[in-house]
């Protein structure tokens, strides 16, 4: 599915879970091509950035390689002494049926 073009995301990401789902249960799967700082917080945002990671293009989404896969190796953050505060509510279960 290619969300390149869309300037707006919310949190209504139901029915891409549940294609996801779907084509999990079929032994398929979903791939999203998107380039928005918003779409990928509000995958981030739900938990579901290891569903929907970001893909540059559609031939990218096709071979498997996620944008992050180009990127350079990237020094990690030192670890935080606590944890960080929850930013987003996670969806829940049944929610916006």
């Amino acid at each position: 599915m290619d969300l390149s073009e869309v300037t707006f995301t919310d949190c209504g990401i139901s029915p891409l879970c549940e294609a996801w789902s779907d084509c999990r249960a079929r032994d398929g799967w979903i791939r999203i091509v998107y380039d928005n700082h918003t779409t990928d917080l509000v995958f981030r945002c739900t938990g579901r950035l290891d569903r929907f990671p970001r893909y540059a293009g559609a031939q990218d989404a096709w071979e498997g390689r996620t944008a992050d896969a180009d990127a350079p190796d990237q020094v990690s953050p030192p670890p935080r002494t606590r944890p960080d505060p929850p930013r987003c509510r996670p969806e829940l279960p049944g929610r916006h049926k």
